[in-house]
């Protein structure tokens, strides 16, 4: 896998806007994402399969203030899951976190989404907070952090 960075007005951008249209139920809107590449804190990285083929299997959003990364979205193409490319990135941005000398890394996931618990928990997130009914009116979000 290979983890290129995005920049705005790039085919690498309009292929994460695709990716998470595809991968999620309730994408964000290409307006959404045009605000988080704007974001100088915001970081996008699309992950590909080589150099070779470079086929969009990913995406990670993250943000870094201060001595806090948040994980904003990290998705996988469903023909690309269980290869251990979520894991990756998701490595990748620890040792990003430890390079910038962050000492905390905060997700949110719904609590409905098992394989993304189990992943973080293989990190070692630990639950910090629930956000009642904060999906869709209905869905609780789990706040996990994981000290870097």
């Amino acid at each position: 896998m290979i983890l290129s960075p995005v920049e705005k007005n790039s085919s690498d951008f309009d292929l994460v806007v695709s990716l998470d249209a595809y991968i999620f139920d309730s994408p964000w809107t290409r307006e959404q994402w045009s605000g988080e590449i704007s974001n100088e804190s915001n970081h996008i990285f699309l992950a590909t399969t080589s150099l070779e083929d470079g086929i969009p299997s990913g995406f990670i959003c993250y943000s870094v203030h201060g001595d806090i990364m948040e994980l904003h979205k990290i998705g996988v193409s469903p023909e690309f899951r269980s290869q251990g490319i979520a894991s990756q990135m998701l490595d990748f941005i620890i040792k990003e976190g430890k390079r910038l000398q962050v000492n905390n890394l905060l997700a949110e996931v719904a609590i409905t989404n098992k394989p993304a618990i189990k992943l973080y928990r293989k990190f070692a997130f630990h639950k910090i907070s629930v956000r009642k009914r904060y999906y869709s009116g209905s869905i609780d979000a789990i706040l996990l952090q994981k000290e870097i």
